[in-house]
């Protein structure tokens, strides 16, 4: 066993004097409540555990070891870094200053670091009153919260190069009840260490036997992109569960110092597809209790309250370190959007609404709305600059050319060539995966089949092959009878009408005889346009339904509901005498004079039609 130099035993019985006359002043009436302020600054049970992993990773230690029985606990790890001691004005105190200590820390210079052992330590004796610390050189325990006293053996559980801290239960039932719950419920306790890859945990099961359970964080991937971010897969394997998530990490300079930032989405392996339905708490090591509402887990070492559960308000780190954050979590979703076209299993779908949903919101968890802004920013921009919506066929779109179809059966009717042809445009639009009609929109174009009867044209429907104008007839009935199933004696006599609430009715749908696409109802005066065949002897300046589409029972019962009848008496009088008439009539309206045979056959046609009428 390594024994104490005479210098470092000249510290110890330094400090350990000192802390006796600190500990009769605070023990008077007067200060006695600095104790429980003190000790019971964490409102969560046993939360020192995270203060024990985070001081374990600082060491640089591996792996760290966590039995519970229940007259106690034992922690101990593997870390590099052993237990120092120093005069008490030093710059950089020693950790045996520091975790004897009540707001020193051999941290003080790092605010944010979660492991300050002369605060976090002290949550342990809300379950111990004399813990015990033993390491290669100094063992020793601490008695009335902040004396150190010298013991003069090892512990029989640990091995050379090993830290090992004892805790002796004071309320033992209470504290084995509510340690072994901590312990096996830790919220990613590895994930955003940087040392530490694996937890073992021994409790016992319900025969009384010692059981063993572990965290353990496997790295199975890394990738460092050119704008300094990387990339790393991880399993991380605790005892309820087993997760995938991509962390993205950052070193950003904020003044002089650099600080390591992350952002991380969780995967579901068995779905193959990126967890965005849980919302994630912020960390700063470990869990706090603040929010940004977003689905992607975010990290960096903010400063804290006292209690390590949240954020500081009005901190200028903390501000920076959000658009930070920020600024990082839109460029993880554009290289997991690369990601995932480099390895033939697109990542980034329509799950990027519920990604960037909170773009659009003011209310941050509990969070100050200055740490809201950022993300809400970042995202905003993402949205509207970058490709990132995924289209039906798999391609990555501006939010300008990514259309919402709607009805779903739309986006199955049109292909990308119709869309782009129907909007005027050359190849740069299509609809998005089908998927995204069901999570909401958050500023896609729309387009809907009123779109389609509005914008489709006789040059569009002759590039259609007779199969899809089929399939056309077949949607229009199952899928768009408000565009076109009216009753007809209610329509005004107004082109302006149709064209606002019944567009299908004058679109060029219907071909002729004559090989040309015509609407049911003549725009001008909403007369009917087509009509169903008389027979051979039918005077040919009728447009008749093309006799190829008359053979087919899909368009046959298209027709019948639409309306296309055979042409009666009237529609005789008004297609064959009243367009000879209206032809003098044009005539007569540009300056002409008829003769007078003419005016008298528009006479007499006059009287046939008022007849007729």
């Amino acid at each position: 066993m390594a024994k104490l130099t005479q210098e470092q035993l000249e510290l110890f019985q330094e400090l350990h004097d000192s802390r006796k006359k600190d500990f009769e002043i605070l023990n008077k009436k007067s200060y006695r409540g600095v104790w429980n302020s003190v000790v019971d600054k964490y409102p969560e049970s046993a939360h020192f555990v995270y203060e024990l992993l985070q001081n374990a990773d600082d060491a640089q230690a591996t792996n760290a070891w966590i039995k519970i029985s229940p007259i106690g606990m034992l922690f101990k790890h593997n870390g590099t870094k052993h237990f120092d001691i120093t005069t008490e004005d030093a710059l950089q105190v020693g950790d045996i200053n520091s975790i004897t200590g009540i707001g020193d820390s051999s941290k003080n210079t790092m605010q944010n670091k979660i492991g300050k052992f002369g605060v976090g330590f002290k949550a342990v004796f809300q379950y111990t009153t004399t813990p015990e610390i033993y390491d290669d050189i100094f063992k020793f325990k601490i008695e009335n919260y902040i004396i150190p006293i010298l013991l003069d053996h090892d512990h029989k559980e640990r091995k050379v190069g090993e830290t090992l801290f004892v805790f002796p239960f004071k309320n033992k039932e209470q504290s084995y009840s509510e340690i072994v719950n901590r312990t096996r419920n830790l919220q990613n306790p590895l994930l955003f260490l940087r040392h530490l890859q694996e937890i073992n945990l021994q409790t016992l099961d319900k025969q009384g036997e010692m059981q063993m359970i572990s965290y353990q964080k496997e790295r199975q991937e890394s990738i460092s992109y050119s704008d300094g971010i990387t990339l790393e897969k991880y399993i991380l394997n605790e005892p309820e569960r087993n997760s995938s998530i991509f962390l993205f990490s950052q070193n950003t300079h904020i003044g002089q110092e650099s600080h390591l930032i992350n952002v991380g989405f969780y995967y579901d392996e068995e779905k193959e597809c990126l967890i965005t339905d849980r919302k994630q708490n912020i960390f700063c090591f470990f869990p706090t209790n603040e929010t940004f509402d977003t689905c992607f887990v975010s990290h960096a070492p903010f400063l804290l309250t006292d209690s390590r559960q949240n954020l500081k308000p009005g901190e200028e780190l903390n501000v920076n370190l959000l658009n930070q954050l920020a600024d990082l979590a839109t460029k993880s979703v554009l290289h997991l959007r690369d990601y995932g076209i480099e390895h033939n299993h697109l990542l980034i779908n329509e799950n990027i609404i519920d990604i960037a949903s909170s773009y659009k919101k003011n209310h941050w968890g509990g969070c100050d709305e200055t740490f809201g802004t950022p993300i809400k920013n970042a995202f905003e921009k993402l949205i509207a600059n970058e490709e990132i919506f995924l289209s039906r066929n798999n391609q990555y779109l501006l939010q300008s050319n990514a259309y919402i179809g709607t009805p779903l059966e739309l986006v199955e009717l049109l292909n990308q060539e119709q869309l782009n042809a129907l909007l005027w445009k050359n190849g740069e639009v299509d609809f998005l995966y089908k998927n995204f009609s069901q999570k909401g929109n958050v500023g896609n174009p729309v387009f809907k089949s009123e779109d389609l009867s509005r914008n489709i044209t006789a040059q569009f429907m002759s590039q259609q092959n007779k199969k899809w104008v089929l399939k056309f007839y077949s949607f229009l009935m199952e899928n768009a009878r408000n565009q076109w199933n009216v009753k007809f004696d209610k329509i005004v006599k107004n082109c302006d009408y149709l064209n606002d609430n019944y567009p299908l009715l004058i679109a060029p749908i219907i071909k002729n005889q004559k090989d040309e696409w015509v609407a049911l109802y003549e725009e001008r005066n909403q007369n009917h346009n087509i009509f169903l065949p008389l027979g051979d002897n039918v005077d040919s300046d009728y447009n008749f339904v093309n006799n190829e589409y008359l053979e087919e029972p899909i368009a046959k019962k298209f027709f019948e509901e639409i309306g296309i009848q055979t042409p009666d008496k009237y529609e005789y009088i008004r297609s064959q005498v009243l367009s000879f008439y209206d032809k003098f009539e044009d005539e007569n309206d540009s300056g002409c004079r008829y003769p007078a045979n003419v005016r008298m056959i528009i006479v007499k046609k006059k009287i046939i039609l008022s007849f007729a009428l």
